[in-house]
Order: C-alpha cells, then structure tokens, then sequence
C-alpha cells in the first residue's frame, strides 16, 4: 500500500501529541520520509506535511520565477515564513506545537483521507471536505494536513453575526452540496467565478474537471500561484470580475459556473484591506484594491444618499442618526481608519444586551456592497452565465444575505418559463425556459456545518440547469434594485 485511505479519530494526549494511524506511518516509511517539513496550507486553515522533498519542489519553483516577482515572494512567505521542520517520535506520535495550535485553533484531532495523502482535523468540523484532494495535488501524496474545525470560521462580512473576523482563511461553505449540484467530472470545464482562497476550485479540480477560476482581488490571485502550479494545465487563473465571466469562456460553452457571493474570511483578516471594524486599518472595502474607497464615499457622499445607502444594503434602522452623525464628523475631520467610522457608530447607537451584533455591522456591510457594487454585479454575474453555459450546463450560487439571495431568487423565477399575471392582471404569455431547478429550490447549511462555521449560518444556495432556450435580454428591471448614488462621482 502506497495510498492513505480510510480515516480514524484520534485524541491529543495530556503531553500535546497526536498518534499518526499505523496503515498511514506505513506510507511515509515505504516512502523514506524521516524529517517532516510542515508549512502553513495554502488553501485551508490548515498545517500540511511532508518531506523534504516538498520543501525542494517549492523552492525550485521559486528558483524558476522572477525572484522579484509579487508571486515568488508570496510563495517564499508561505513556504519559508510559514514552515518548521519536525519529527514522529519513536510511536509514531506528532507534536501538536504552539505553531500547529496558533494556525488551526484544534484541541482534538480527527484523522481522515482519501487518495494520496491524509489530514488531521478537529473532530465535528470542515463537513465534507474528506476526499478533495487538495493535499494530494500540492504535495505530490506526501502530504499530511493538520486541520481545525471548531471556532474557526470568521465572519463574511455580510448577514452574518459573527462579524469579527480571525485567523483562519476562507472555508468553503457548502461543499459538498455545491459540488453535488455542480456535478464535475472529468472532460468538463468548470468555471469558479469566486476563486477566493481555492476551496471549491479544489474540490472541482479533485472530481477532474478543468477549472478556469476569478477573482476581482489581486492577493488572491498571486496566493492562488501554488495551486496552479500544483495542476498545470487543468487550472486557469485569471484576475476579473464575475460579471465579465463570459469573456472567459470556451467558444462551446462552460459545463458549471459556481458563485460564492460576497468577502471572503481572507479579506476579513486582512486589516489593511479595511472591512473589518474589528480590526484598525485605513477605510478602503475594496475588493479590487482600485477604485472609490470607503473613506470616499462616508467623506464625500450627500447626507440623503449616505441614508439611502445604509438603509438599503444594510438595512439599518437608524440609518438617519448615523448618517446625521458622519455629517457633523467629517465637517471636523475626514473619516481615515475603520476604527474612526466604528467608534463613531459606537457612540451613536450603542450596544445593548440584547443585541446580538455590532453596532457597526450593518453600517459596514452597506459601504462593502455599495464600494464593490455586489448587487449588481451579480446581476450581471446571472445574466453573463444564462450566455456562457451550454445546455445542460449547471450555475450554483451561494449566498449570504437576503438582497444577494432575493436578486438570485428572482433570476431563476424569472427564467423558469412560468407565466406571470394575477387577478388584476392579465396573464403574459409563456416564454421558454431558459434554467430548470436543480433538486431543492434552496438549500441551507446543516446544523453541523453551522455550529463548526458560522460563515454558513446565513449561507443558501440555489441552483438551475440551463436548457436549449436562447439567453434572454439583460433586463435589469426584474430584480428592483435600489436607485442609488452614482459610484464614480464620489471618488477622486
């Protein structure tokens, strides 16, 4: 046996260390591997391991880009910055050190693989992610990941309460039911229109479809360099907004688009990115890292369209003394810092006992969309797709709160072919059906997935297959969304 296959679940002892199953000690001894590189996952809140001749495959890897290049210098952070080296001890027993614990958050250690190589995860955590393969792509087979479940999920951004933030990097939420409605195999192409840190790009990649994956955010596509490389030929990468989507695909049309709707739990961490009010950093939200900043809009916007902003895309109740608030602010002193706007809000409209969010959550969650235009985005995300898919081609779209999930709701009822009138008035003609639904018509995260990562809480997916029908018009109009301020005029 050369494979790590089947999974057990094993307790960290009272000394911090964690038994690597016999069937698994077995591979890495027919493989001759003595001294464990261990390296910060590039994708999940993970510790992946292997020999030392991971560590010489990445470091070739370097050696062979430009040294100065943004992505060689992440590559040399991430496998450098973020390595140590280790041993198993004469039992074959893992040191579970502050490095692991710092990284992962994990307390108890469940280990489990599929294919080529084999994790270690807190028990009751990532639901679903078993089997995708991704240590096997980076690590050659050598590979063993150590992974965190509990606690370890940061806030999106969006309709969710946990809005903190926190170390750990983006899980993909509702893995295995999105792949499920995605259906890759080997032959189709793929296309991941919220790339992000990977998680769903993977999983695709593990099923051996072909992947061209986006991603507005610059970081994430110099981090997303390993992961490339670990499948050339099979990963296409490209910096681009998902509403351009179709300007990537093949002259036949995609198999599969899937939407990961909103910030991932990178930018949240990231202070410097400012989407977090948890974490000081200059007011930007930007996803592209160009563009009308946050600090634009809150310096610059008109008191009615501040208002109209936060009362429609954060669906804030005291939008009106917030607003009045910044007015009377920013006369004094320009908002720079998000602890600047937070602590304003703070005052403004103080916490309660009862409340189970921020202040500022709402207020926050309003400027990310309004900055990112998400909404429509996508939009035009929905409409880009109904022209890129072939027949029989699946979209997945998962959202996070109600104004994405209305806009997709509202695209699918809108494509479904049904007639449309009511006793008041006259029914329209049928029109052809351009999606068809794809198993439930919403589908939620599980009690589980919630309780290991409260990023799914407010996740929901829906799902349609698109027919023979040719794409109809981009009608903006069917979705009502809101008359807002113009973006461009508010930079500069």
């Amino acid at each position: 046996m050369n494979r790590f296959l089947s999974n057990a679940t094993n307790r960290i002892d009272s000394k911090g260390r964690v038994s690597v199953p016999a069937a698994f000690r077995s591979v890495l001894a027919e493989r001759d591997i003595q001294e464990l590189y261990c390296f910060q996952d590039f994708v999940f809140p993970a510790i992946s391991v292997g020999g030392l001749d991971l560590l010489d495959r990445f470091e070739r890897q370097i050696a062979a880009d430009d040294p100065f290049s943004p992505a060689a210098n992440q590559m040399s952070l991430l496998i450098h910055g973020g390595g140590v080296f280790m041993k198993l001890d004469a039992e074959g027993r893992l040191m579970v050190t502050d490095f692991i614990r710092d990284f992962t958050g994990i307390a108890r250690s469940n280990l489990r693989r599929s294919g080529g190589s084999f994790s270690i995860m807190a028990t009751g955590g990532l639901s679903g992610l078993a089997g995708a393969g991704t240590r096997g792509a980076q690590a050659g087979g050598q590979a063993l990941g150590i992974e965190r479940g509990n606690g370890m999920a940061a806030n999106s951004g969006g309709g969710s309460s946990d809005a903190g933030g926190g170390p750990a990097r983006h899980i993909p939420v509702l893995l295995s039911e999105v792949i499920e409605a995605l259906a890759p195999a080997p032959g189709k192409v793929i296309l991941d229109g919220t790339f992000g840190a990977g998680g769903y790009t993977s999983a695709i990649l593990a099923a051996g479809a072909n992947v061209t994956a986006l991603d507005r955010d610059p970081t994430a596509i110099v981090a997303g360099q390993a992961l490339v490389s670990a499948h050339a030929g099979h990963l296409n990468l490209i910096q681009s907004q998902f509403s351009e989507l179709a300007d990537h695909a093949p002259a036949g049309g995609l198999d599969g688009i899937v939407l990961d709707i909103g910030v991932s739990s990178m930018q949240i961490d990231e202070a410097e990115r400012g989407f977090s009010f948890s974490k000081n950093g200059p007011l930007d939200m930007r996803m592209s890292a160009s563009g009308v900043s946050a600090a634009d809009v809150v310096n610059r916007a008109k008191l009615a369209d501040l208002i109209r902003i936060f009362v429609f895309l954060g669906e804030e109740k005291q939008a009106p003394r917030i607003a009045h608030a910044i007015e009377k602010r920013r006369a004094e002193a320009p908002f720079v810092t998000t602890r600047d706007l937070a602590g304003l809000i703070e005052v403004v409209t103080p916490r309660k006992a009862k409340d189970k969010i921020h202040p500022a959550t709402r207020v926050f969650q309003a400027l990310r969309i309004f900055v990112n235009d998400e909404l429509g985005e996508l939009a035009q995300a929905l409409f880009a797709a109904e022209r890129a898919l072939k027949p029989g081609g699946r979209l997945v779209v998962v959202t996070f709160h109600s104004l994405e999930d209305r806009i997709v709701k509202k695209f699918f009822a809108d494509r479904s072919g049904r007639a449309a009138g009511s006793r008041h008035m006259p029914i329209v003609n049928e029109r052809p059906a351009t999606f068809e639904p794809v198993g439930k018509s919403m589908i939620s995260a599980s009690d589980a997935e919630a309780e290991a990562n409260p990023r799914a809480r407010s996740a929901k997916l829906r799902a349609g297959v698109r027919t023979l029908a040719p794409a109809e018009a981009a009608d903006l109009s069917i979705f009502d969304l809101p008359n807002l301020a113009s973006l461009g005029k508010l930079g500069g």
